[in-house]
């Protein structure tokens, strides 16, 4: 006989390791038709979808007078090579971000995009200016800024930019200023009196990224998805499942205690009731 233990057999690890195997792989075959459905679509159009992301940038038709013929803002002149604009935090400390896939791993045509980045990975809300605490609401904020005693005085965080850095990010830029000039003076404003770097994100220009640069050819970057993604998937779909069957264990082992106590309560009432029958009989 088997020696009763704590711990699983080797045939029931290797149970358990199967049919998480299967669960994966039937995961798989839905990703791999979804991705291939996917590409063929993305690809088999690209003209199309290149005419709509310049498309956002354009600015509306609008007339020269009430029954004039439409005309056509002048549109601002592109980058230089179609370079991008990278996150000014990223291009401030590059070795602090570059793993910080929000700020190193994207790129904006325009300022007003990468601003709206900022503001939803860079601002802090309700903060304290002198001691960084972070508070609920403004009203809880001016009332520490009331306090008789300050508070103490902390060296400010670069991650993250001002309410009154926020307020002038928000200020209108002049008319036909070049999107280069406009991530300067955005860059001043976050790290005054510090050189600026280029604002251009070197995504093209490093050989270890070339495979992911947006200049690759359609039928790079369809190969490029058929040969990184489906390993990238199945390793998240894998710690997934174990993740989801360690929850099962626990919640089986927290049902567990509940099922032994309700059928020793249930033998207890039966041998009661056994006793109960059989001294009846001897009663009468």
């Amino acid at each position: 006989m088997a020696s009763r233990g704590s711990g699983i057999s080797p045939p029931n690890e290797s149970f358990l390791s199967r049919k998480k195997k299967e669960i994966v792989d039937r995961s798989m075959a839905i990703f791999e038709q979804s991705l291939e459905r996917c590409l063929n679509n993305s690809v088999s159009t690209p003209r199309r979808t290149k005419r709509q992301r310049d498309d956002e940038d354009t600015t509306p038709e609008h007339r020269t007078s009430e029954t004039g013929p439409r005309t056509k803002r002048k549109r601002a002149a592109p980058e230089p090579n179609g370079l991008r604009l990278a996150c000014p935090f990223y291009k401030h400390d590059p070795a602090k971000y570059k793993n910080h896939n929000t700020c190193s791993g994207h790129c904006w045509k325009t300022v007003h995009r990468l601003k709206e980045h900022i503001y939803r990975n860079h601002v802090l809300k309700n903060c304290c200016p002198r001691c960084l605490e972070h508070f609920d609401g403004s009203e809880a904020l001016k009332d520490h800024q009331r306090a008789k005693v300050p508070c103490e005085l902390k060296q400010a965080s670069v991650d993250t930019i001002t309410d009154e850095q926020e307020k002038k990010l928000h200020t209108r830029a002049k008319p036909n200023v070049p999107e280069e000039e406009k991530w300067r003076e955005m860059y001043q404003i976050i790290f005054p009196g510090e050189e600026v770097p280029s604002p251009y994100h070197e995504l093209a220009a490093e050989p270890s990224k070339a495979g992911i640069s947006r200049f690759s050819s359609p039928d790079e970057v369809k190969e490029l998805l058929r040969t990184k993604l489906p390993p990238l998937v199945r390793r998240a779909l894998e710690k997934e499942v174990d993740r989801l069957f360690e929850d099962l264990q626990e919640k089986v082992n927290q049902k567990t205690v509940e099922i032994i106590r309700d059928v020793e309560l249930q033998m207890l009432r039966t041998i009661q009731f056994g006793e109960e029958q059989s001294v009846a009989p001897a009663a009468a």
